[in-house]
């Protein structure tokens, strides 16, 4: 009896236990079925890209990627509004003017039309290179480079020449490989220093033989007396 009574209790026993599991299991389900739209819900109002690639200076019509943008979106650049058409809830185009700023990135944001403004994204301007590769997909020897003269006899805080036009086939360029001509020559900047070291006009042809190709020109200027 001790036996069959022990048995019973415990068949009662497991199917209480599995009754409970299962309540249990269906209390879960809804509150799963609750929770699952939080995870695909609406994605967050944001840029997540700025094109097109390789961005020069001047007059530019930018593509800006995203989510949650609204009809009236205007895309912002720094702090001005720039003329915007609404593509999508995904996509925007935009009108802007690019010029020379420290770093060249710029921060691009939208403002949607319910004033809500996304956090920035970073548009980096890239400044194409101003020369031609050679076979070896390098760039030739430079001829030019600058100076800084100092000293008490150098006629100082001023800036003698200019700097060549750095455009491929431009007024300073030699051809079309980006070989810029030189304001001045190494023999007119010799020719400087060694007037104010005390070298005779007459003597400058003879030490620097090719100072008579510089229409006349044997002193910039940079050194006093």
């Amino acid at each position: 009896m001790l036996s069959i009574s022990t048995q019973s209790t415990r068949s009662r026993c497991t199917r209480r236990c599995a009754a409970i599991l299962f309540a249990v299991a269906l209390t879960a389900i809804p509150a799963l079925a609750q929770e699952a739209p939080l995870a695909h819900g609406p994605k967050p109002f944001a840029v997540s890209g700025v094109g097109p690639k390789n961005l020069t200076f001047g007059k530019v019509d930018l593509k800006v990627s995203g989510t949650g943008f609204i009809k009236g979106a205007v895309g912002v650049l720094g702090q001005t509004d720039l003329p915007t058409h609404f593509q999508s809830n995904k996509q925007l185009t935009a009108k802007a003017s690019l010029s020379p700023i420290p770093g060249d990135t710029y921060a691009v944001t939208v403002r949607n039309g319910d004033g809500k403004v996304s956090p920035p994204f970073p548009l980096v301007v890239g400044v194409r290179k101003p020369f031609q590769p050679n076979s070896n997909k390098g760039s030739d020897h430079a001829w030019g480079s600058n100076h800084l003269v100092v000293g008490t006899s150098v006629n100082g805080g001023d800036v003698y020449g200019a700097f060549p036009e750095f455009a491929l086939s431009g007024p300073s360029d030699a051809n079309d490989r980006g070989v810029w001509i030189p304001g001045f020559g190494i023999d007119q900047y010799g020719a400087t220093l060694a007037s104010w070291y005390g070298l005779g006009a007459s003597q400058l042809n003879t030490v620097f033989t090719n100072l008579s190709q510089f229409n006349g020109v044997t002193n910039l200027g940079f050194m006093g007396a």
